[in-house]
C-alpha cells in the first residue's frame, strides 16, 4: 500500500499542472489608426490563449510569435520580438494583444513603419452566431 502512494506522489508530482486552451470570440466595430483616425470595422476574431502565448487561428502567419510574460493579474496579454529589417529602410514591426479577464474588452496594437493601428474588440468565450446574408 505505502508503494502504491509513494508512486502515485512521485507521478502526480512530476505531471506539470495541466492548462488547457481558452477559445475566445471577440467582436470588432472599430479600428484607429495612428492614434487620431478612427473608421469603422466590423470582424470577428477567435483567439487561442495558451500556457505560453496567444494564437490567432485565422490568421497565423500574421500573428505568429506572441509570447505571453509580464502579465498583470487581470489580463491576457502578448507581445512579439521586435522586428528591424534594416536592408527595407528601416521597417520595423510589433504587435501586442490585450484582454481584461473581468470585462473581456481588448485590444490588438500593432506599429509597422512608424505607423500604428488598435482595433478595439470585445471578447466572450461563447462562439459568435453569424447572421445569414440571404
Amino acid at each position: 500500500m505505502r508503494k502504491i502512494f509513494g508512486i502515485l506522489f512521485i507521478l502526480l508530482n512530476l505531471n506539470e499542472t495541466a492548462f488547457a486552451d481558452l477559445n475566445l470570440y471577440c467582436k470588432q466595430e472599430i479600428r484607429i489608426i495612428n492614434e487620431k483616425k478612427q473608421i469603422p470595422m466590423v470582424q470577428d476574431w477567435e483567439i487561442v490563449i495558451t500556457d505560453t502565448e496567444i494564437k490567432v487561428p485565422r490568421w497565423p502567419t500574421l500573428f505568429a510569435g506572441l509570447i505571453r510574460k509580464d502579465e498583470k493579474e487581470n489580463e491576457y496579454s502578448a507581445a512579439s520580438e521586435m522586428s528591424f529589417l534594416p536592408n527595407a529602410r528601416g521597417i520595423a514591426f510589433f504587435q501586442i494583444i490585450s484582454i481584461d479577464r473581468t470585462t473581456g474588452k481588448g485590444y490588438h496594437f500593432s506599429v509597422t513603419n512608424n505607423e500604428s493601428e488598435k482595433n478595439l474588440f470585445v471578447c466572450t468565450n461563447k462562439k459568435i452566431k453569424k447572421k445569414n446574408l440571404f
